[in-house]
């Protein structure tokens, strides 16, 4: 399964391709720690219309699609310094 970047189509390696149309959208970014962690997370409700997986047609069915990237920053080692905590490795993760 396949979503498109802006969440209006869904398609299948069995043939299902489901076109949506959002009524509303349920949206939140969060941002805390000068950005070290991330949450961008959209959803939103709506209509399908199109082919199912098999080749069957759906007329009209109700539905969410959900996209949610975060990125977080993984520390390695972290040790005292001088007065303060020094990380000796540091590296971005997304999921």
């Amino acid at each position: 399964m396949s979503m498109s970047d802006d969440l209006d189509r869904v398609t299948t390696v069995d043939g299902g391709d489901l076109r949506f149309s959002a009524e509303m959208v349920r949206r939140r970014d969060d941002r805390v720690l000068g950005g070290l962690i991330s949450s961008e997370y959209v959803q939103p409700l709506g209509t399908f219309a199109g082919t199912l997986p098999g080749r069957l047609e759906l007329a009209t069915g109700f539905g969410v699609l959900e996209r949610h990237r975060a990125r977080w920053w993984a520390v390695g080692c972290c040790q005292p310094a001088i007065g303060a905590w020094r990380c000796v490795t540091a590296a971005p993760r997304w999921s």
